[in-house]
């Protein structure tokens, strides 16, 4: 009898004090790396699905960024980043934020 399965893990890799995207307050971001693994007896074998994604710590919300965004996110934890240029633009942490128009 063999048995498998999957199993999730989560893991913090940075955090720092930013503004949300989303609820546009000031508080701590945090890049957590989501991964399912396949499971044999009950031990992680392999991950098969990986994901980065920036968590804000007051609203709760989650967006998804890319390997090059969770870089530049450890960078600015590190205080290593590189200064914006006209050659290399700045990138918000998360997804833009809905503008509403306030005259309807």
């Amino acid at each position: 009898m063999i048995i498998f399965g999957t199993r999730g893990m989560a893991r913090i890799l940075g955090q720092l004090i930013a503004m949300c995207m989303v609820c546009r307050r000031e508080a701590v971001q945090r890049l957590v790396k989501r991964s399912r693994w396949f499971t044999l007896f009950f031990i992680p074998v392999f991950p098969f699905f990986i994901r980065r994604v920036v968590h804000c710590a007051f609203c709760g919300a989650e967006s998804v960024i890319d390997r090059e965004g969770a870089d530049l996110f450890l960078a600015h934890v590190e205080g290593t980043a590189q200064p914006v240029s006209a050659d290399r633009p700045a990138q918000p942490l998360g997804p833009p934020a809905e503008r509403i128009d306030p005259e309807g």
